[in-house]
């Protein structure tokens, strides 16, 4: 819930306004592609793992900065910001799933 809110303050602030409910509902949709990379770290290799982790959350962050296009258009010049924004909350997430998900303790 926590990246949602974000990316919704960060829109609110560059005056591109979307939706809080939108926003959590793209965020389940594009979760999914965390589904198989977690069912790929049972790999027990820990650089492998970090890229697994990597490629979910940038192919996620690409998802939601498609999906919001229109939005981030919007903003004019500033519109990288916003990009940036989007791909460093979903780096976070995906750095904190890494560390929460997909780590084999045996």
């Amino acid at each position: 819930m926590i990246v949602p809110l974000g990316l919704y303050v960060v829109l609110k602030y560059f005056s591109a306004p979307s939706g809080l409910v939108q926003l959590f509902c793209l965020y389940g949709y594009s979760l999914f592609i965390f589904i198989p990379a977690l069912c790929l770290s049972v790999v027990p290799v820990e650089i492998f793992r970090w890229v697994i982790a990597g490629v979910a959350g940038f192919m996620s962050a690409t998802f939601v900065a498609l999906n919001l296009k229109a939005h981030i258009n919007s903003a004019g010049e500033r519109s990288i910001l916003i990009i940036a924004s989007i791909f460093l909350l979903q780096l976070g997430l995906a750095v904190v799933l890494k560390l929460y998900l997909f780590t084999v303790t045996v």
